[in-house]
Formats: structure tokens, sequence, C-alpha cells
């Protein structure tokens, strides 16, 4: 596992990469590659100096438990799957908006907890790259 001085040395050096491929015209996918992994690592470092932790919104009962589910793509957008004990469906669905949420008496609290820094996107071939962002995903789940 990298440090948070050697993820950050990694970005700064994407960056001077880069910016030698734009000083020798070299653009194109390799510069875009680049910048997005130096901006990864700068999101891991950021992790990293927060002891491995990132905040994240959590849907949470009216105690303050977090809540079985899993935010997944339905059929009019993101939506709330509840899950059972075992991590399977229980046919329960309902929209991640404020007041959808707070219908089925839930709430969102924000908690800080383990992450990494992934590329996430969606597509394929070139055309996917478009969609292409770094993002922080929990890692206890």
């Amino acid at each position: 596992m990298q440090t948070a001085n050697e993820l950050r040395e990694y970005a700064a050096q994407r960056e001077r990469d880069n910016a030698r491929r734009y000083d020798e015209d070299e653009l194109g996918l390799s510069m875009w590659a680049s910048g997005l992994s130096a901006e990864k690592a700068r999101l891991q470092a950021e992790i990293l100096d927060r002891g491995g932790l990132w905040e994240f919104n959590v849907l949470c009962d009216t105690s303050g438990a977090e809540v079985n589910a899993k935010a997944i793509d339905g059929k009019y957008g993101k939506c709330w799957a509840l899950l059972d004990s075992n991590g399977r469906f229980t046919g329960v669905f309902f929209g991640t908006g404020a007041r959808a949420v707070a219908k089925r008496g839930y709430h969102y609290e924000a908690r800080m907890l383990p992450a990494k820094a992934i590329i996430a996107g969606s597509g394929h071939g070139l055309a996917g790259a478009a969609s292409c962002y770094v993002m922080a995903v929990r890692t206890d789940q």
C-alpha cells in the first residue's frame, strides 16, 4: 500500500508528464488517462490523510441505525432496494429523494466510513471514456 506522500508524488509526476506531452503536441488518450490517474491518486492520498475514511450519507432508521439497503438503478432512476439479513433483495424499493425516504420513516446521516478511490463510469470503448470520473467508495460493505 502506498503512503499519502507517495500517491501525491505519483499524481505530480502524471501532471509533469502531461505538461511535457502538451509541449510536444502529444495530446490524446494517454494524456487523458494520465490526468485521471493523477486525480485518483490525489483522492486516495486525501482518504489516507483521514485515516482511510471518507464521509458518506447513510440511510438510517428512526433510531439512527444503518438500514440494510443498496442504491440501484431502477426503472425511473436511482432507488433504494431493501435487503434481508443475507443481503438478498426483499422486493421493497423506493426513491432516493428526501421525501421518498422520509415517507418510509428513514433519513440520511453523514458518517465517516472506510473508503478507497476508484475510477468509475459507464459505456464501452472510447465512448465510455467520456463518462469516467474519480470517486470514493465504501470498502466496508
